[in-house]
């Protein structure tokens, strides 16, 4: 049972914890606010003048993605295509879709899906904190309980999550400097926040994770129960709407877990447990896998960052042998590493290397660099486990672990100083922008078509309005049509605009030489005039896939690809309205003020919206 005073000190330390990070919010409207006071010459070129607001393609461009399945629940209950209005395969709604209902779950009292975002990111910090509390203090604290030592080390591994999170296991020197400088995030450190606080992966598909962990330990404590392994596989299933990764780790795990129950005679009661897990998540995740892997197009896939490979990744050696060393170490009873907890850890570290070189039997791999998250966090979870039980050893007063703690969380405020510092002039959308978008949320029908020819629109407005698009954007979360059906939709808007096809090319495709330099220019917050997202439908089209001149979807094919639909699609026969930046205007063949069949129905200083009616 937790105490009165135990729980006013782990209450205590989550509203710190809550305030530092919401500090970094308050801030940086603080010093919005503060610089519209300064001489016009220091702000007046900027065009980030509207409210303050993270959400935004210029921040982490991900993070809009998400949104746009959000606001999805939001308007419609489902996380539709928030692109296309015929497009309602279930296949959308499969991808991380736990997540987005959880989101919009929690996003539900704010009207504002931008203001929302924040603070569920601040509050799943929280439960980050206390699931992390629960975890070592149910399996590996001894008793009495030490609250603080628990929390000192819950909160080491929060603050410290930007560098362990991406960290490769063979240590490579590009991972090393992150870890170097990931205490203490001075001004050229720019990855802070583009890995942890990320939703939903990995901020929330991890902390998921720890949960599950500690309930495969519970079931494998104690009596074992084929009832409990029915439980555990029902919930690993799930994993399958969290994250692909996900799935794939604790199917790993349990599979690891299973095959030991058969070896090592000390862990044969386990059987009765993970053999009725494991078989219950694949026979409940069959008719799921059928339908991705039969509906699934590969250039879906390839959007995804698919690449061909085949060879060993020498950072599983390291994963691997822990987990054996650990299960070795287990292996008799009365053994210091004989209990649950280190079965599991050790069975999840091994899973983990596994699936690093899983290539080597598909013959491809999506976004590998990725598979290290769920893997680190076994990692982490195993050397805070081993840190709580040296502290619980060696230190005599937990008054020490307070004075760490109030450390760690003024770390973690001089982190988002120096965020909010950096970032606070380009956290807003262009006023004129934002009111735009605002009129149409309110005065536009849920599902109406809106055409645009910028590809940075075809961010913005699935996340703050209810309208769909003719031609959207591929990130493969959000659209599961194949590239040349995207393509063949961009055609007919060029069609229906007489937009010269030529024009566009010249201004809104990425061309191949500068390929390499992609990845760096869609990091961090890249000025509105040259985001690659403005003026770059390659990019949105092909995504990882468009990063490459050698894959199949790079922007030359692309080009190909839309020269080959472009000649077959036909214009628009139907009502629908045109979204034109003042940047936008120059490219229709006819001004939009001179055509007959344009009727304004809004304008302001940057945006114009038309209305075309089929007569």
């Amino acid at each position: 049972m937790i105490t009165p005073k135990e729980a006013r000190v782990v209450g205590l330390t989550a509203l710190a914890l809550f305030s530092v990070c919401l500090f970094e919010y308050i801030y940086i409207q603080h010093l919005r606010a503060k610089l519209w006071h300064e001489p016009p010459e220091s702000w007046a070129a900027t065009p980030y003048d509207g409210s303050t607001n993270l959400l935004l393609p210029w921040t982490f461009e991900d993070q809009v993605h998400y949104a746009a399945k959000v606001n999805q629940i939001r308007i419609h209950g489902v996380p539709y295509n928030p692109f296309f209005a015929d497009q309602r395969s279930l296949r959308s709604a499969m991808a991380d879709g736990l997540c987005f209902y959880i989101i919009a779950l929690l996003s539900s009292p704010f009207k504002h899906l931008s203001t929302a975002w924040l603070y569920v990111s601040y509050a799943l910090m929280v439960a980050w904190l206390l699931a992390l509390y629960a975890f070592f203090r149910t399996h590996v604290a001894r008793h009495p309980v030490r609250p603080l030592l628990i929390l000192f080390v819950s909160v080491l591994i929060l603050v410290t999550a930007d560098a362990w999170i991406p960290l490769r296991v063979d240590f490579s020197i590009p991972n090393a400097g992150k870890l170097l400088t990931a205490l203490i995030n001075i001004d050229t450190y720019k990855w802070r926040g583009l890995e942890f606080m990320r939703l939903t992966s990995p901020l929330l598909t991890l902390l998921l994770m720890v949960p599950w962990l500690g309930g495969l330990i519970r079931s494998l404590s104690g009596r074992p129960s084929a009832i409990k392994g029915v439980f555990v596989g029902l919930s690993a299933a799930l994993f399958y709407f969290v994250h692909f990764y996900n799935w794939t780790f604790v199917l790993g795990t349990l599979g690891v877990l299973a095959a030991a129950s058969l070896v090592v005679p000390h862990f044969h009661q386990d059987r009765r447990v993970v053999w009725p897990a494991f078989l219950m998540m694949i026979v409940g995740m069959a008719p799921w896998i059928y339908l991705a892997v039969r509906e699934t197009d590969k250039s879906v896939l390839e959007r995804a960052g698919m690449i061909h490979v085949f060879h060993f990744d020498v950072g599983a050696v390291f994963p691997i042998a822990l987990g054996l060393w650990t299960l070795a170490a287990g292996r008799r009873a009365g053994a210091k590493l004989s209990s649950p907890f280190w079965r599991v850890m050790g069975a999840a570290s091994i899973a983990g290397g596994v699936i690093l070189n899983a290539d080597l039997v598909l013959r491809f791999s999506v976004q590998k660099y990725l598979w290290y998250r769920e893997l680190n966090l076994v990692l982490i979870l195993m050397a805070g486990a081993g840190l709580l039980i040296w502290l619980e050893k060696r230190s005599r007063s937990d008054l020490h672990a307070g004075y760490a703690i109030a450390g760690l969380l003024g770390i973690l405020f001089f982190n988002n100083k120096c965020f909010a510092e950096r970032y606070f002039v380009s956290a807003a959308l262009p006023r004129t922008w934002e009111q735009a978008l605002d009129w149409s949320n309110q005065n536009l029908d849920k599902d109406t078509k809106v055409l645009t020819v910028s590809a940075l629109m075809t961010q913005l407005l699935p996340v703050y309005t209810r309208v769909k698009l003719q031609a959207g954007d591929g990130f493969p979360i959000l659209s599961d049509v194949s590239t040349e059906d995207n393509l063949r939709r961009l055609a007919v808007l060029l069609k229906t605009l007489s937009i010269p096809k030529e024009k566009f090319i010249q201004e809104r495709w990425y061309h191949e030489p500068g390929a390499t330099d992609v990845p760096k220019r869609l990091r961090g917050f890249a000025p509105l005039e040259n985001s690659l997202y403005e003026t770059n439908w390659s990019v949105t089209m092909g995504h990882y896939a468009g990063l490459d001149k050698g894959r199949p979807y790079a922007a030359g094919h692309l080009k190909e690809m839309l020269d080959r639909v472009y000649s077959s699609a036909q214009a628009l026969q139907e009502d629908y309205y045109v979204w034109l930046n003042n940047a936008d205007d120059h490219l229709l063949d006819i001004g939009a003020d001179e055509r007959k069949d344009f009727h304004v129905v809004y304008r302001n200083a940057g945006v114009r919206i038309y209305h075309h009616v089929n007569l």
